[in-house]
């Protein structure tokens, strides 16, 4: 089936100004033009602007990240297995019903990531692109045991990883290279997990394999540690250091800083931050902003990822709230390239490429207003197209 798009206007890459006729054909775009067809019959919607559906570089789909009070959250995935993947795949559709075409999850130690994707894979239903690790790798006694399992020694390690590739098709590799950081210090708490030597080892086998690697990791020993080991995405990088950047940036290495769920420890009081301890907050998040303008001034590849999962980031909204952190640091163009474009060139996925041109999927959002104009319309699409058809259309009342 083939059809016509009349816009005022369209995003790939940067903005295209209209007016444009943009052709539907099947499940890719035909073509672009500044004119309209002069095709007898054609079938012609009008439409204000398009972007293409966005992405998530960084999420863990079966964690709930409601409610936001601690002392009232349940362990993540204490629920049968069955239900837990359902909510989870429910977590993704509504996502992709607010204009996110894209999900990389980062990992939990149940596999239901991988039932997710089987579910997807073998279903007729509309979900993101979905891209998955397994679990992700951590050292006994070390933090991680709520993203993936623990391994001690390389030869376990690789051990693993050949497994999850020969079981379960994964699509990349993921380590917890360093703990969390304590918000009240200011600090990573433990020592990293691996040497970059370590890391090294990793990246080689996982290169062997044809497959990246990803790393949790903040604090400037663990992130030194990635750098040596060549890390193809480092996760949160909070702490890092200028000569840290340049060197990422010299290697290639992606950066994924991951404001969201700092962002919403800081500024919601159901979380129990005391005032001293919000103030460290704010300073943590001012210094991150910096030191991603610094970064992307200067060269370095930055992602859109939200940790969604945790406490009041969820899928899709928690995109949202991740790109308005982006915003404070660069110029929101920029943050939507890097949200569909970027993400897409970095991650590799066939079936999501995060452009309107001529011959990619034809996927994309409709919005009544221009999203590189006005932020706020994100997660307000009037209408969400994937692979040519119209999956989702929002009336006032939906609204």
């Amino acid at each position: 089936m083939s059809f016509w798009i009349h816009t005022e206007g369209y995003f790939s890459e940067r903005p295209h100004p209209g007016p444009f006729w943009i052709e539907v054909d099947g499940d890719k775009i035909g073509e672009i033009r500044t004119e309209a067809p002069s095709i007898d019959g054609a079938e012609i919607a009008k439409a204000a602007f398009l972007l293409p559906l966005l992405s998530d570089t960084h999420a863990h789909v079966y964690m709930s990240p409601w409610p936001l009070n601690p002392d009232n959250r349940s362990k993540p995935g204490s629920g049968p297995i069955e239900d837990e993947a359902r909510a989870a795949t429910a977590r993704l559709q509504g996502a992709l019903a607010k204009g996110v075409g894209f999900v990389r999850d980062m990992g939990d130690p149940l596999g239901i990531n991988l039932a997710v994707k089987r579910h997807a894979l073998g279903s007729a239903e509309h979900f993101p692109a979905y891209q998955v690790p397994g679990p992700a790798i951590h050292r006994p006694k070390k933090y991680g045991r709520f993203l993936g399992v623990k391994r001690e020694t390389m030869s376990e390690i690789h051990s693993l990883i050949d497994e999850l590739v020969e079981l379960y098709s994964i699509d990349f590799i993921k380590v917890v290279s360093t703990g969390i950081v304590d918000f009240a210090t200011r600090q990573v708490k433990q020592a990293p997990q691996y040497t970059g030597q370590e890391l090294g080892e990793v990246v080689s086998h996982a290169t062997a394999l044809g497959l990246k690697v990803a790393s949790h990791c903040s604090g400037q020993e663990g992130i030194e540690n990635n750098i040596e080991g060549s890390i193809q995405f480092v996760e949160h990088a909070y702490f890092v250091r200028q000569d840290q950047r340049r060197r990422m940036r010299d290697q290639g290495q992606c950066w994924t800083p991951t404001f969201a769920p700092v962002y919403q420890q800081a500024v919601n009081a159901d979380c129990g931050w005391d005032h001293a301890c919000k103030q460290s907050l704010d300073a943590i998040l001012r210094d991150h902003n910096e030191a991603v303008q610094q970064g992307y001034s200067e060269g370095n590849k930055i992602l859109a990822g939200t940790d969604a999962g945790s406490p009041g980031v969820d899928i899709g909204d928690g995109l949202f709230i991740e790109l308005r952190c982006l915003a404070k640091s660069l110029p929101l163009v920029d943050v939507l390239k890097i949200a569909t474009a970027s993400n897409a060139d970095a991650c590799g996925h066939p079936q999501y490429t995060g452009r309107i041109e001529t011959g990619h999927p034809a996927s994309f959002a409709i919005y009544s207003k221009a999203p590189w104009l006005e932020i706020s319309q994100l997660g307000n699409p009037s209408q969400v197209y994937q692979h040519g058809e119209c999956i989702h259309s929002f009336t006032l009342k939906d609204a």
